[in-house]
């Protein structure tokens, strides 16, 4: 689905609004940057403008970096990942990068300068909803069922 930005964004937004008003919920299946791009929901207006707000203010390769993350991969951990960046710039952090091949080969998420030193940092997403996202995926053939079952 092509979504075009409301004509009172700014130019540029990482993710815009969409422009005709969309309040249901997520779509099975449905990533958050996509639901993020059909939305016009109060939490989705408040996520948009934290994620375009914190993007805006990172070096543009990381923010193209983690916006690219956002979109394809997990939100949950991009999103963490955005956090972690974030908060690195606010204690003072400088010359951020994102998945600097280190010596040893590895990738961490991210490698920063601070004054007295650099600090390589791999954002681990605390997995706080493990045994609920167990339980979701044990539930599914059943809601599939009653899914089916729904008059139209």
């Amino acid at each position: 689905m092509s979504v075009r930005s409301r004509p009172e964004d700014p130019v540029g937004l990482r993710f815009p609004a969409p422009i005709e008003a969309e309040e249901s919920i997520a779509w099975k299946g449905e990533g958050t940057a996509a639901f993020l791009g059909r939305s016009t929901m109060p939490f989705s207006i408040e996520l948009r403008r934290f994620l375009n707000r914190n993007l805006e203010l990172l070096p543009p390769a990381v923010a193209d970096a983690i916006e690219a993350e956002l979109r394809r991969k997990d939100f949950q951990r991009s999103h963490f990942e955005l956090v972690v960046a974030r908060t690195m710039q606010v204690i003072g952090a400088t010359g951020l990068r994102y998945e600097d091949v280190q010596a040893s080969g590895r990738r961490p998420d991210f490698t920063a300068d601070f004054s007295d030193g650099s600090v390589v940092v791999d954002a681990t997403f605390p997995d706080w909803d493990a045994e609920l996202d167990l339980d979701q995926r044990r539930a599914e053939p059943l809601i599939e069922i009653i899914a089916k079952e729904i008059p139209a």
